[in-house]
C-alpha cells in the first residue's frame, strides 16, 4: 500500500539491539543476507527489539536468528 500523506499511526523510531560475542580472543560477526538491506556486509548480530519483548530477551533471539 502507498500512502500520498503519512498514516495517523505511524510511527518512525524502533529500538534495536546488537552484542559482541568474544570466545577464546575471537569476535563473532556475521554475513548480512543477499535479501537484507546493505547485503552481504559484515556485522555484529542484533536487530529490532520485538514488541512485548526486552532487551536481553531480542539480544537472544537475534543471536539465534
Amino acid at each position: 500500500m502507498i500512502f500520498r500523506d503519512k498514516p495517523d499511526d505511524f510511527n518512525t523510531s524502533f529500538k534495536v539491539v546488537t552484542c559482541y560475542i568474544e570466545c577464546n580472543g575471537k569476535i563473532l560477526i556475521v554475513k548480512r543476507s543477499e535479501k537484507e538491506v546493505y547485503p552481504k556486509q559484515w556485522c555484529a548480530p542484533g536487530g529490532k527489539i520485538e514488541p512485548n519483548e526486552n532487551r536481553r530477551q531480542a539480544v537472544v533471539r537475534e543471536i539465534k536468528e
